[in-house]
């Protein structure tokens, strides 16, 4: 499962959140993280876009047993980081490549 990282300002602070009890509809959308509460079946239907817990994530600030290997990063909820989500692993696009010959890399030039 991938995770997105939030980079909002003032994420603990629900109150100064514009995304919450926006009004949603099928044509207007909710802001990442957050979920629509009219009825999906019909389409004049109207909601408020509400939080969805883990809906956004964060690096956790406090160390979590959950995520057993080294390779892994805790995520906590952005907007309530002691409430643990999920661990997130390193992809092998996210890891530097390294020669394996041993050799310093090339650039084509001498």
């Amino acid at each position: 499962m991938s995770a997105t990282l939030s980079l909002a300002c003032n994420k603990e602070d629900k109150a100064n959140d514009t995304a919450q009890d926006a009004v949603c509809s099928k044509y207007t959308k909710c802001s990442a993280g957050y979920e629509c509460t009219n009825d999906p079946g019909n389409p004049q239907s109207t909601g408020l876009c509400k939080y969805q817990v883990c809906g956004l994530l964060d690096l956790c600030k406090k160390p979590h047993t959950e995520c057993a290997l080294k390779s892994e990063t805790a995520l906590c909820d952005s907007l309530n980081n002691d409430k643990y989500c999920e661990c997130q692993r390193q992809n092998s696009a996210e890891v530097p490549a390294t020669p394996t010959t041993g050799d310093p890399p090339t650039t084509g030039k001498p």
